[in-house]
């Protein structure tokens, strides 16, 4: 074997082919987990701009809502509590 050879296997060779001409492409690579598997996905870079500014605003109604709640007596909380449970 030479001495800067490295081996893959088909999918790993596949996987890092892919992600080369994706990122030439202008894309991404969004990764999700759910539970103990992974997703790859490749979005544009727009919509992965998109993506985070959703989060941010999703982000910030929560900062609001906790910042309402820190500020509400026990009594408003319990009110608050009861009808956001039904």
């Amino acid at each position: 074997m030479e001495k800067d050879t490295v081996v893959l296997n088909i999918r790993d060779y596949n996987e890092l082919r892919d992600f080369k001409q994706y990122i030439e492409k202008n894309y991404t690579l969004k990764v999700s987990n759910f539970h103990y598997s992974r997703i790859d996905t490749y979005i544009t870079k727009d919509e992965a701009v998109k993506e985070v500014v959703d989060k941010l605003n999703e982000a910030t109604v929560k900062l609001k809502e906790i910042d309402d709640i820190k500020n509400m007596s026990y009594w408003e909380f319990r009110k608050w509590k009861k009808q956001s449970n039904k």
